[in-house]
């Protein structure tokens, strides 16, 4: 591969995205080494890895997107969103949670309606980053539903990152042990 992409002008790595075998956490260290090397000499077209037959390759197209920073391919990503598996819209949600991008809230609402504790707990950590008001009413809503205490604890802390002063209201009003516990999490800076 490092060949490849030394040699070849345009680097559309359509030769990378129609790999049918998994790539290994080895080989993704090594493609990662190249195209951070190669970012800088040449333009690259991480997009075309977004339509691989491979959910491997798709995987490694969100995480290259999400580590060199690409914000540009980030309305492609979610574009595909509803197409995603759910193991790719955890991915997704990370990428757009670590650059900070606003995205439709639709993307962490839907997520947030799932019966995915992952994709439930993903979403409820890039709604502290970049959710909204709606994002917000949709985890007050199913705050009652969770009974996961790591759920619990990850989207009081995503509504205590979009709205203090209603979350503040809620730990006061609220007699539930386990809220009161979490609230405790959240003001201990030893945990």
């Amino acid at each position: 591969m490092a060949t490849l992409l030394n040699i070849s002008k345009s680097v559309d790595l359509s030769f990378f995205r129609d790999q049918n075998f998994p790539l290994s956490r080895w080989q993704k260290m090594n493609y990662l080494r190249i195209i951070r090397y190669l970012q800088s000499h040449k333009e690259l077209k991480l997009e075309s890895l977004f339509s691989s037959e491979n959910q491997s390759i798709r995987l490694f197209g969100y995480q290259l997107v999400r580590i060199l920073g690409r914000v540009d391919l980030v309305q492609l990503m979610v574009d595909r969103f509803d197409d995603a598996a759910e193991l790719e819209r955890i991915e997704l949600l990370s990428t757009f949670e670590l650059l900070g991008v606003p995205v439709d809230s639709r993307v962490i609402n839907s997520s947030l309606l799932t019966n995915n504790d992952k994709l439930i707990r993903r979403a409820a950590m890039a709604a502290a980053q970049i959710g909204d008001e709606t994002t917000e009413g949709m985890m007050w809503k199913i705050l009652p539903t969770i009974t996961s205490f790591q759920l619990k604890k990850s989207i009081l802390r995503s509504l205590k990152s979009l709205n203090p002063m209603s979350n503040e209201a809620f730990i006061d009003t609220n007699t539930l042990l386990d809220i009161k516990e979490i609230n405790s999490h959240q003001l201990d800076p030893l945990l």
